[in-house]
Parts: structure tokens; sequence; C-alpha cells
């Protein structure tokens, strides 16, 4: 995350937490058809992806469906 505290505050968030974010607001995103459809980076998931981040993540929110597209997420692109 970057952040800027002078004049302007400006904040940004790492892909991991962004996709995280995607599937909590987005709950469309419940089947492995929807996921395949967002047509992640494989590559960038395999090698770059911070799981550890997505499971912190992910319990800080606890939620439940969250927890379950999460676990799809992870089937569908073999994470």
């Amino acid at each position: 995350m970057i952040e800027l505290f002078e004049r302007n505050h400006y904040s940004a968030c790492c892909r991991t937490k962004a996709l995280v974010d995607l599937l909590y607001l987005y709950p469309f995103y419940d089947n492995r058809r929807e996921l395949k459809e967002l047509r992640l980076d494989e590559d960038f998931l395999q090698h770059d992806f911070s799981r550890e981040q997505m499971q912190e993540y992910t319990s800080v929110m606890g939620s439940k469906a969250l927890d379950k597209r999460i676990k799809l997420l992870q089937n569908v692109y073999g994470l």
C-alpha cells in the first residue's frame, strides 16, 4: 500500500487486496464460469500473487460468503 500524507492524501492498494475486494463487493462471482470470465492473469496468480495476504484480508473481513468465493477462486486457478 502506498500512502502520502502531505498536501493531498494518496493511497493505493495492492493487487491482492483489489481482488479480495472485488470478490467481496460483487457476489455474482460465485461460480466457476463467472470466475473464469474475469480472465485473471494466471502467470501473475502463480508467481506474484500473495496467498498469505489474501488469507489475511479474507479473515479480517469475516465474511463466510467471501471465504466460499476465495476457496472457489483457489480451486479454479489452482492456487
